[in-house]
């Protein structure tokens, strides 16, 4: 079970999170991968689910990874969302997306991130 990703705090005391992940897959929805009755037989029922986002991952989106920033507990505010080509891609660019926000460089809704 993955763990639940923590908040990117901006000096504006806003919280953002940020994340990659599989595009096309339900890796979209953390609360969908992190429910306590897939372990005990739950998980079958979202199982044809993930079999069709791992065809979409494949087919459609091609293997490419999803960086998102959204607001901390799913309040309102900016999103912002962007692909990559690789998982390495993904995790350096999440990273960079944090260290911008922790820095008061960029919040989403303030325009294009920096190129870091």
């Amino acid at each position: 079970m993955e763990l639940p990703p923590e908040p990117v705090d901006a000096p504006s005391g806003k919280s953002f999170v940020v994340r990659y992940y599989r595009a096309g897959t339900m890796a979209r929805f953390p609360s969908a991968s992190n429910t306590p009755g897939q372990a005990n037989g739950g998980g079958l029922l979202l199982l044809p689910l993930v079999l069709l986002g791992w065809v979409l991952h494949l087919a459609a989106f091609r293997g490419r990874w999803t960086v998102a920033v959204a607001p901390w507990h799913s309040l309102p505010g900016h999103r912002y969302r962007e692909r990559a080509k690789s998982e390495a891609e993904a995790a350096a660019r999440a990273a960079a997306l944090s260290r911008c926000i922790q820095a008061g460089e960029w919040v989403p809704g303030t325009g294009s991130p920096p190129d870091v």
